[in-house]
């Protein structure tokens, strides 16, 4: 891989929906909050909490790339590591 985040090696555990308050229903896509369960190499659990936007952005930049990766296969076009000239 030549983009490498410096970061533990993280697996994905899991994702939930979480209900922001615990008195009634939600009301809207506020009242929610998409849970993300991350399992790094020493077996700690890292739970991130999204907003529901922020999770909407999350899921459309990942379908983004997704979508871009076969264009750089195509197109034999070579990714660079940030800060990398």
């Amino acid at each position: 891989m030549r983009y490498i985040v410096n970061h533990p090696s993280s697996y994905l555990e899991g994702v939930s929906l979480r209900q922001r308050e615990s008195t009634g229903v939600p009301q809207s896509e506020n009242d929610l909050a998409v849970v993300v369960y991350l399992k790094n190499s020493n077996l700690y659990t890292t739970t991130l909490i999204l907003d529901f936007d922020k999770a909407k952005w999350l899921r459309d930049s990942l379908n983004n790339a997704i979508k871009a990766a076969p264009l750089f296969i195509e197109n034999k076009v070579a990714l660079k590591t940030p800060g990398e000239f």
